[in-house]
Order: structure tokens, then sequence, then C-alpha cells
């Protein structure tokens, strides 16, 4: 178990912020949250006297992970092909590997939601519909997952 303790929480919630309080985190999950907490011996303890904890940011509209081709001459990120691009997926041009995950989870997003772009050639030409997003969490590493499609036979 993790206790975070001293820390000024920003709950974003109803209980509004809390001063001086405790998080207690088991197995990666928040289990606990308040002040005046009864802390189990064993846990790991983290001072955060004098810091701010607050949850996760959700970034709500951005193309992280999707302009890794513009290095080679192409680009996944915007689209100027048409005005209306609905069949165009997010998903399908995202590299994983992109380290902007790594720095966004560093600077606490937790939650993405990346979607095409939607500049058309000149300014007045903005596309209403750019495509589908994906929203997805920015943790795990995807080197460490392994192929399991079989080929058909």
């Amino acid at each position: 178990m993790l206790a975070i303790i001293n820390a000024d929480l920003r709950t974003c919630g109803p209980r509004g912020d809390l001063r001086h309080a405790t998080v207690l985190v088991a197995d990666g999950k928040i289990v606990a949250v308040g002040e005046n907490l009864a802390i189990p011996a064993d846990a790991t303890r983290i001072d955060a006297r004098g810091l701010c904890v607050t949850p996760g940011f959700i970034d709500a509209h951005t193309h992280m992970g999707m302009g890794w081709q513009e290095l080679a001459g192409e680009a996944d990120a915007n689209e100027s092909t048409s005005v209306v691009n609905a069949h165009l997926r997010a998903i399908d041009a995202i590299n994983l590997n992109d380290v902007a995950f790594d720095d966004a989870l560093e600077g606490g997003v937790t939650t993405l939601m990346i979607l095409p772009g939607k500049l058309m050639i000149g300014a007045q030409n903005i596309s209403p519909v750019a495509g589908q997003a994906v929203v997805m969490k920015a943790r795990g590493d995807v080197r460490a997952v392994k192929c399991c499609v079989t080929p058909p036979a």
C-alpha cells in the first residue's frame, strides 16, 4: 500500500479542497482519500507537505501520436482532401511508441481524446467533420505487448 500524506488535495468533487490530507493507494487504485485516515503500518509513505495533488488531467483534443509520419513526408494528423472525412479513424494513424505519451503522463495527463485534424487548404476551409476520435489512457508500454494474431491457415 502507498500513502501520500500531508497533501493539499484538489478533489474536483463535492468534497472540494482538502488540506494536509492523505491518499491511500492499493494495487494501483485509490482506495481512500481524506483527512485523519488510518495508515497501515506497512504502507510506503510519501510526504507531500507543501505539494498539491490533483486527479489526472484529460486532454480532450489532441493529435498526439499522429504526426510521426510527417518526418517521412507523410501527414496523418491533418486531412485536406475533403470537407467531410467521417470515414477517417484516428486509431489507424496512432504510433503508440510516440514519446509524447510519456511526456503527457509525466505532466499529469492520464486520458487523451485523439482525433484527426480538420485543416483544409485556405483559412475558410475548415472541415466540420474531420473523422472519428479515439479515447485512450496515456499509460502502459506497447513495446511489452506481443502480437497474438494468428495468420489464416
